[in-house]
C-alpha cells in the first residue's frame, strides 16, 4: 500500500521515508468507528395472524460467532425502526458503534431480526385480521403467550454474523443470509448491509489538521483525481474505463473519508467532478453505467444539503459539470449513426440503450433541478428530453449536409452520361439513401428514444430532412418541369421520380400524415406525371406488339408453359400496380385522373394483346375450315398466354388500392367496369379459340363412332376413338395448363356427347336393343371413365349433371330395355307422376307390410273418403280390387277385391286383408308396384270407374 501511495503521489524516496517515520512515531489511535447501513430483508418468515410481519434490526459487537440475545444482554447494541406488516422491509438507515482496535481480530458484528409485538392487538386494541389456517395457529401462539404474562414479547425472525477481522478497509456490501438459533427454529430470508471500520482520530490530530493549508475536500478530490488519473494512464490501451481503483488506493481513500468524517454528499460530490471531468476529455471516456452509478450517489445524499466539511465541492460547483456533460453527451447524440451503429444499440456499456437511461436520471434529479436555480444560464434546459432534440436536429442536418455532398461528388467524378451526371443524377441517389436510412433509423433507434425519454426520433429527424431536401428538389424539378421535352419526361420520370417519390412516401409511412416541408410534394411532379401518361399507352401497346412479334414456339420448362409475351405483359401490369401504390396521390382529383387512366391503359392494354396472339394464331391458319385437327405449339401457347394474362389482371386489380368511403367505391367500381370488360372480351377471345379446337375435333369423333356401329359386332370396336382421344389428351396435358386443359376435356366431353347422340339416335336409329345396350355401355364405362380419369380429370357430378348426357342416357336406356323393363319403367313413371299430381277423385286408405321370412306382402284396405257419387242416388256402391303389375314378373298375380259397402261415398272396410307372394329381389327392383282400383258396383250394367292409386313396392 506505501508502495503504491509513493509511486501514485511521485514521492521522492527521501520524503517518503521520512513521512513513514514521522507516522510511526506518532501514537495510533486505538478507537475506531463501525460505520453500516442498514438497506433492506426480504422474504423474511410471517410471525402476524395476518400473514406478515413488524421487523426491526438489532446489531452489536459480540465476542463469537455465536447467537447472543442482545435484548437481554450487556453489549452495547444499536436498533432499526420498525417497519410494520411486511416481510420485505426497506430501512435505509445509516447507524455507528465505537469499538476498541483490539476487538477487532476477536469479535463479530452480530445482526438480529425480531418481530415487534408490543403494539400487538391485545395491548393496544388495534386488532389485524386473522388469514388462513397458520394465521389462526399464529393468533393461539399470541394468546397464549400473553396469559402466561412472558417478558419474551417479540419473536425472534433470525440472526447473521460477521467477524471483524474480514472487513476490508475499502467497505463491504453484500447479503446475509439469517440463521436460527436453535434446530427448533424456522428460520427464512435475508438482510442487505453496507459497512465500513474508520479509526477515530485523536484531539491533537483534529487540531493539527484543521491548521493545514488546504481543506478536506479539496485534499479529498486531490487525492482521487490522482490516482483515478493514474489508473485510467494505465487503461489507455483498452478502449473503455470500468473507473475501478486499485484496492490499495481505495483503502487510502475510505480510511481518509472515514478519520475525517466527510459526509456522504461531499463525497459523492467529489467522486462526480474528479470522474465526470476524465469522462469529458478522454477519447472514449468511462462506462456509462459507472457514471450512472455516480448520479444515483449523488441523488441517494441529495437532501443533505447542508455539507460541514465542504468548503469548495459544494452544490454550487454542478452547474458547471452538468451542463458540460449533458452538452458533451448531446454532441455524442448527435452523432448517433457513427457512435451507435446498429450492434451498439443495446449490446454492452457502449449502447444507445444505458446512455439514454443515464441522460433521463440526470434529469429527473432533485439536484439536477436544485442546481439549475441556482444558475439557470448555465446548466441547461429544465427538461433534458430538449436538449436530446436540439442534438437530434444538430446532427441530421450534418448528416444531410455530408450525405448531399457526397453523393454529389461521386456523380461527378463517375464517368456517367450528362443527365446523370448533373444536379438530378444526385437527388436520385440521394433520396434513395435518405429512404433507406430513414427506414433503417426508424427501426434501429426510434424504439430506444420513444422507450426511454418519450421522443418521437422519427419525426424530428424526417422534419429535418425534410426541410433541407425539399429545398434541394424543389429546385431541381423546377428546372425539370421548364426544360425537358415530352420524350425527355418520360425517360427522367422513370428514372428519377421513383427515387425521389421514396423518400416522400418514407414521409407518409412513418410519420402516418403530412410533413410540412413536403406538402407541396405532388406540384414538382404533376406535370411530368401527365406527360408520361400522354405517351404511356402508345409505348405499352408498340412492346407487346414487339413482345408478340418475337415469341419463340417453345416450351421453356414443365412448370413455365406461356412464352416472353405474357410475362412481358405481367411486368407491365407489375410495373402499373407498383407505380399506383408507390405514389399515393393525395390530391383526390388528380389520383381518380391518373387511376382512370392507368386503368384505361391497363385494360387497352389486355384487349390489345389478347387481339395479337388470336391474329398471330389465325396467321397460322388456325381458323381455316379445311384441314384435320392437330395438337399445335402455337394452340397450347396461344391459350396458355391468354390464360397468363387473364389470372395477372385478375391479381392486379385486387391489389390496386382506391381511396376509401363512398367516393372510393364508386371508383371502384368504374375502374372494374373498365378492367371487367376487357376480361370479358379476353375469355370470348379464349372461348373463340376452344371453339375452333372442338369443331375441328368433331369430324373425328363421328368417324369413329360410326366405324363403331358398323363394326359393333366385332369385339372392341370403340378401341380406335378412345386411343385417338387418349393421344390428343395426353399432348394436350403436357402442352397445356391447368384452367385451360380442363376447359379442352370439356369441349371433347360435350363433343364426345354430340357425337355419340347423332350415330345413336339420328344415324342408326332403327338399330336393335342390344345396338342400345351397347351404346349406353361406351357412354358409363368408356366415355365418362376416360374423362373423369379417376378424379383427376372432369368430376363425375359435372359429367352426370349436363343436359346432354342425361338426355343421351335416358333414351339409350329405354332403347336397349326389355319389355318386362319398359313396363317396369311405365309403373315407375306413373308412381312419380302421381307423387306430384293432387287427386280430385277421392282418397284410398291401405296399410301394407311386408313379411321377409315368408316373402309375403300383406296389405289391409281400410277406408275410401271423398268418393265421386256415380249413381242416381247421389251416392255410390264402391268396392276395390288389388293386383300386381307388371302381371308377368309375379307368379301370384291374381287379383283381389273386398265386399262392396252399399250407398256411400265415404265407405269404410271391415277386415278386408290380403296376402301375395312376393319374393324380396322382385320388391326392391323399380317399377314394381301393387295396383289398387275403386269401383262403382251396377247390377245391371258394367262397374263404373271411381278412380286408381299405385304403390310402388
Amino acid at each position: 500500500l506505501l508502495e503504491l501511495a509513493q509511486k501514485t503521489f511521485e514521492v521522492s524516496n527521501a520524503n517518503h521515508k521520512a513521512a513513514v517515520e514521522k507516522a510511526q512515531s506518532q501514537e495510533i489511535s486505538q478507537r475506531c468507528a463501525l460505520q453500516f447501513q442498514v438497506q433492506k430483508a426480504e422474504h423474511l418468515a410471517a410471525k402476524d395472524v395476518d400473514g406478515t410481519s413488524d421487523p426491526y434490526c438489532l446489531l452489536a459487537v459480540v465476542p463469537s460467532s455465536q447467537y447472543v440475545n442482545l435484548r437481554h444482554s450487556k453489549f452495547t447494541t444499536v436498533n432499526t425502526s420498525v417497519k410494520e406488516s411486511t416481510l420485505t422491509p426497506e430501512w435505509n438507515e445509516n447507524l455507528e458503534l465505537y469499538i476498541e482496535r483490539n476487538q477487532i481480530p476477536n469479535c463479530s458484528l452480530q445482526i438480529q431480526v425480531w418481530d415487534c409485538d408490543e403494539d400487538s392487538a391485545a395491548s393496544n386494541g388495534s386488532y389485524k385480521k386473522v388469514k388462513g389456517v397458520k394465521g389462526v395457529g399464529r393468533y393461539v401462539k399470541e394468546v397464549v403467550s400473553q396469559s402466561v404474562m412472558s417478558e419474551e414479547k417479540d419473536d425472534f425472525m433470525g440472526f447473521s454474523s460477521l467477524p471483524l477481522s474480514s472487513i476490508p478497509s475499502q467497505g463491504l456490501e453484500r447479503w446475509f443470509k439469517l440463521r436460527s438459533a436453535h434446530s427448533l427454529q424456522k428460520v427464512t430470508g435475508r438482510i442487505k448491509l453496507h459497512i465500513e471500520i474508520h479509526t477515530i482520530r485523536s484531539t491533537q490530530e483534529r487540531e493539527r489538521s484543521e491548521h493545514k493549508q488546504y481543506p478536506v475536500d479539496v485534499v479529498l478530490a486531490g487525492i482521487l483525481t490522482t490516482a483515478a488519473e493514474t489508473s485510467f494512464e494505465e487503461h489507455l490501451a483498452k478502449v473503455l474505463w470500468n473507473a475501478v481503483l486499485p484496492k490499495q488506493i481505495d483503502s487510502i481513500i475510505q480510511e481518509f473519508i472515514g478519520q475525517h468524517e466527510i459526509d456522504p454528499l461531499t463525497c459523492a460530490i467529489v467522486r462526480w467532478e474528479v470522474f465526470s471531468k476524465i469522462h469529458l476529455k478522454s477519447t472514449h471516456g468511462i462506462d456509462i453505467l459507472f457514471i450512472d452509478g455516480l448520479l444515483k450517489e449523488l441523488e441517494a445524499h441529495s437532501s443533505d444539503t447542508k455539507a460541514v466539511c465542504a468548503e469548495k465541492y459544494t452544490v454550487d460547483v454542478l452547474c458547471e459539470s452538468f451542463y458540460n456533460f449533458l452538452r458533451h453527451e448531446s454532441d455524442k447524440l448527435a452523432r448517433h449513426r457513427e457512435e451507435f451503429s446498429t450492434g451498439k444499440v443495446r449490446i454492452g456499456n457502449l449502447g444507445l440503450f444505458p446512455l439514454l437511461l443515464c441522460i433521463k436520471k440526470l434529469g429527473g434529479m432533485s439536484l439536477y433541478q436544485l442546481v439549475r436555480t441556482i444558475n439557470p444560464t448555465i446548466s441547461g434546459s429544465s427538461d433534458v428530453t430538449d436538449d436530446v432534440r436540439e442534438a437530434l436536429k444538430r446532427g441530421t442536418d450534418a448528416y444531410y449536409v455530408d450525405l448531399y455532398d457526397t453523393m454529389l461528388d461521386e456523380s461527378v467524378e463517375k464517368e456517367y452520361d450528362e443527365e446523370k451526371a448533373s444536379l438530378y443524377g444526385a437527388l436520385i441517389k440521394l433520396a434513395d439513401r435518405i429512404y433507406r436510412d430513414m427506414m433503417l433509423g426508424h427501426s434501429i433507434y426510434h424504439g430506444v428514444f420513444f422507450k426511454i425519454l418519450g421522443i418521437d426520433y422519427s419525426a424530428i429527424v424526417h422534419d429535418t430532412v425534410a426541410h433541407s431536401f425539399a429545398k434541394d428538389a424543389r429546385e431541381a424539378m423546377y428546372k425539370v418541369n421548364k426544360q425537358l421535352s415530352v420524350m425527355e419526361g418520360a425517360k427522367f420520370f422513370l428514372g428519377v421520380v421513383p427515387s425521389v417519390l421514396q423518400a416522400y412516401c418514407s414521409e407518409m409511412l412513418i410519420n402516418g400524415g403530412e410533413v410540412e416541408n413536403l406538402r407541396s410534394f405532388v406540384d414538382w411532379f404533376r406535370p411530368t406525371v401527365l406527360r408520361w401518361l400522354q405517351m404511356s399507352r402508345g409505348r405499352t401497346n408498340s412492346r407487346l406488339r414487339k413482345a408478340v412479334e418475337l415469341d419463340q414456339v417453345e416450351r421453356v420448362d414443365e412448370i413455365v408453359k406461356h412464352t416472353s409475351s405474357a410475362l412481358t405483359f405481367s411486368n407491365f401490369l407489375l410495373y402499373v400496380v407498383t407505380f399506383w401504390r408507390s405514389l399515393s396521390w393525395p390530391d383526390p382529383v388528380d389520383a381518380y385522373t391518373i387511376a382512370l387512366r392507368l386503368t384505361d391503359d391497363m385494360a387497352n392494354a389486355l384487349e390489345c394483346y389478347a387481339d395479337l396472339v388470336h391474329n398471330k394464331l389465325k396467321a397460322v391458319g388456325f381458323f381455316d375450315e379445311e384441314g384435320q385437327f392437330d395438337v399445335t405449339e402455337e394452340l397450347c401457347l396461344t391459350l396458355n398466354n391468354l390464360q397468363k394474362v387473364a389470372e395477372t389482371v385478375g391479381k392486379s386489380m385486387f391489389r390496386l388500392r382506391h381511396p376509401e368511403g363512398p367516393s372510393g367505391e364508386r371508383v371502384m367500381f368504374t375502374f372494374d367496369a373498365l378492367v371487367n370488360t376487357a376480361r370479358i372480351g379476353m375469355k370470348k377471345k379464349i372461348k373463340s379459340v376452344v371453339g375452333v379446337v372442338g369443331s375441328k375435333i368433331r369430324p373425328d369423333i363421328r368417324k369413329y363412332l360410326r366405324n363403331f356401329a358398323n363394326e359393333v359386332t366385332k369385339g372392341r370396336a370403340i378401341r380406335p376413338l378412345m386411343k385417338y382421344l387418349q393421344d390428343n389428351t395426353i399432348t394436350l396435358k403436357e402442352w397445356l395448363c391447368e384452367p385451360n386443359f380442363k376447359r379442352i376435356l370439356e369441349v371433347l366431353w360435350n363433343e364426345s356427347l354430340q357425337s355419340l347422340h347423332r350415330v345413336a339416335l339420328v344415324d342408326f336409329v332403327d338399330r336393335k336393343p342390344y345396338f342400345f345396350y351397347l351404346c349406353r355401355y361406351v357412354l358409363n364405362h368408356y366415355l365418362v371413365e376416360f374423362f373423369h380419369a379417376d378424379g383427376f380429370g372432369i368430376s363425375k357430378e359435372k359429367l352426370n349433371s349436363t343436359d346432354e348426357y342425361r338426355l343421351l342416357e335416358s333414351e339409350l336406356k329405354m332403347r336397349s330395355a326389355k319389355t318386362e323393363d319398359l313396363i317396369r319403367l311405365f309403373y315407375l313413371q306413373v308412381c312419380d307422376q302421381e307423387r306430384i299430381t293432387k287427386s280430385s277423385y277421392g282418397y284410398l286408405n291401405v296399410f301394407a307390410s311386408y313379411d321377409e321370412l315368408n316373402d309375403e306382402l300383406q296389405v289391409d284396405v281400410i277406408s275410401a273418403n271423398e268418393l265421386l257419387p256415380l249413381d242416381v242416388n247421389g251416392l255410390s256402391d264402391p268396392f276395390v280390387t288389388l293386383r300386381l303389375a307388371p302381371k308377368m314378373s309375379f307368379n301370384d298375380n291374381g287379383m283381389r277385391q273386398t265386399l262392396v259397402e252399399k250407398k256411400t261415398v265415404n265407405p269404410v272396410f271391415n277386415e278386408e286383408s290380403f296376402t301375395f307372394e312376393v319374393a324380396k329381389d322382385l320388391a326392391q327392383l323399380e317399377g314394381m308396384a301393387i295396383i289398387f282400383t275403386v269401383l262403382d258396383h251396377d247390377v245391371l250394367s258394367a262397374n263404373d270407374l271411381e278412380g286408381e292409386a299405385v304403390l310402388p313396392l
